[in-house]
């Protein structure tokens, strides 16, 4: 269990992450472990994961004893699967979630104890999750992140940091920024507009430990 711990808050965090990039439920849900971890007993994390989104999709309390329960009574397929080799990473955790044949991944791994995000779809990205964040898709094109910076400046929401990824040159690219405040919805569509983004998420993580979002207990 002193091995899991990490990891279960990893997975905590990954999720709370993941379930904000849909905009309805899941139908399927695939958690995947890669690396030294597939070598334990991953159904704790599973049930942590699926405590931790289901807490964020329905009203009821929602914990380890009874996420898969209520998995089950919403129709959402859960799927585990295993591998211990890793491409770059000892250890990675990956969520699919799938609803409506649409498709978001996301991947984790930690370091020196501590989350972090290393991949958003087919982005490979490095990032560690802060309580307000902005995700962007958007056309590579020169003078974007001028924009998006001009007109979080304008609206006094201060950048903390920031990850980009992309496809190829001048193709699509993802943003990932860090925020000091959180972003409202006006200026949202503001960026959205100025950007001409295909997608556009503000998100924001809870606090605290994992036992609040998946009910662990640790």
């Amino acid at each position: 269990m002193d091995q899991m711990r990490p990891f279960l808050n990893l997975m905590s965090v990954m999720c709370d992450f993941g379930i904000q990039l849909l905009d309805e439920n899941p139908s399927r849900l695939t958690f995947g472990y890669a690396g030294s971890i597939a070598h334990y007993d991953c159904s704790p994390l599973t049930v942590c994961g699926l405590s931790a989104l289901l807490g964020r999709m329905v009203d009821q309390d929602v914990n380890m004893v009874n996420a898969s329960l209520v998995a089950d009574q919403m129709g959402i397929v859960v799927d585990e699967t295993k591998s211990t080799h890793a491409d770059a990473f000892s250890n990675v955790i990956t969520l699919i979630a799938e609803a409506n044949g649409k498709k978001r991944t996301i991947s984790g791994t930690l370091f020196e104890g501590a989350p972090r995000i290393v991949r958003l779809r087919d982005y490979a990205m490095d990032f560690a999750p802060e309580e307000h964040m902005l995700l962007l898709h958007y056309g590579d094109r020169p003078g974007m992140i001028g924009k998006i910076g001009t007109i979080l400046g304008q609206h006094e929401i201060n950048i903390a940091s920031m990850n980009l990824g992309r496809s190829e040159k001048k193709g699509e690219a993802m943003v990932i920024l860090s925020l000091d405040s959180a972003v409202p919805p006006a200026v949202v569509e503001e960026l959205k507009s100025a950007t001409d983004a295909t997608f556009i998420k503000a998100l924001h993580m809870r606090t605290g430990s994992c036992s609040r979002s998946c009910g662990c207990g640790l």
